[in-house]
């Protein structure tokens, strides 16, 4: 990656002394220096691209030897660099990949090497045109990469890629039911984590499953809810509620079990949604099996 070179030299004979050998040289098509005793010379500021510098040498008999012959490569041009894939503007995906390629006066596309970052990370060393991050957080970055020659000119001017990311809260959770489980519909959603489950609009439990037992209720008027909870921590809004009203009450059906405290006896569960009754029944808690009952 420089284009001053310098060349040295030296013949010889079986019958002319070393001192008395002449050369003549000349750098590509040039016409042919005369003759002198210079074994050195210097070029300054070559032009990019390939050269071939030619020395013959002759003795004090006339005779003169073949040619010496050294080809080389000036190239004090950086390559270029181009980004052909990869997010811009606002995505809401946290894995994102990127494809480049450069180009070169004298390297082939082939022979180049590369060198790429996300925000502030170290620059990296590779031959491969293309990277994939994943698990990337929320907010703006800037992808960069350089190439270098076989020279070893890098791209001062890195192509760079910015882009933002919003990863939007999880969908709200629906078709929250009582039976006594708690259950709803699952999120399918990329990113997905797990759901809060909430009584009286107080958290009581964490699940990564569409249904929750809730075993400390008791007696009285609950409002349950569900939120769900992405990957970034993002919580959605709170699920349509259900009202869930447990007194004392008749046996009648199924008997279930709805606590794991002392039993409560006969009580009579009936879930609201949006004012309407969805369900009513009479229960005892203290079993989970199936009884005959008498009125």
């Amino acid at each position: 990656n420089y284009n001053d070179v310098t060349f040295e030299w030296r013949g010889f004979d079986s019958i002319t002394l070393l001192a008395n050998l002449k050369y003549s040289y000349k750098l590509g098509t040039n016409t042919w220096s005369n003759w002198a005793s210079t074994t050195k010379l210097t070029y300054n500021k070559l032009t990019d691209g390939t050269h071939s510098f030619y020395v013959r040498t002759r003795d004090a008999a006339g005779n003169e030897s073949s040619t010496a012959t050294r080809t080389f490569i000036v190239d004090t041009t950086p390559p270029d660099t181009f980004i052909i894939k990869g997010p811009t503007g606002s995505i809401n995906a946290n894995a994102v990949t990127f494809e480049w390629r450069g180009t070169d006066t004298v390297t082939p596309a082939s022979g180049l090497q590369y060198s790429y970052k996300l925000d502030n990370a170290s620059w990296s060393v590779t031959s491969t045109t293309t990277v994939t991050y994943s698990n990337l957080k929320d907010g703006s970055h800037t992808f960069s990469v350089k190439a270098r020659d076989a020279a070893g000119n890098e791209d001062t001017n890195p192509a760079i890629m910015e882009f933002v990311i919003v990863i939007p809260p999880p969908v709200i959770p629906v078709g929250l039911s009582y039976s006594p489980n708690l259950s709803w519909s699952p999120n399918k959603e990329y990113g997905f984590a797990f759901y809060n489950v909430y009584r009286n609009w107080i958290r009581i439990g964490s699940t990564t499953l569409n249904c929750y037992l809730d075993y400390e209720s008791g007696l009285g008027t609950f409002t349950y809810t569900v939120t769900a909870v992405n990957k970034e921590g993002k919580k959605s809004g709170h699920s349509q509620p259900i009202v869930v009203n447990i007194v004392p009450g008749s046996i009648s059906g199924k008997v279930i079990r709805l606590s794991n405290q002392q039993p409560l006896g006969l009580v009579k569960v009936e879930v609201t949604q949006n004012g309407i009754i969805k369900a009513s029944t009479t229960t005892t808690s203290d079993t989970t099996e199936d009884e005959d009952t008498e009125d």
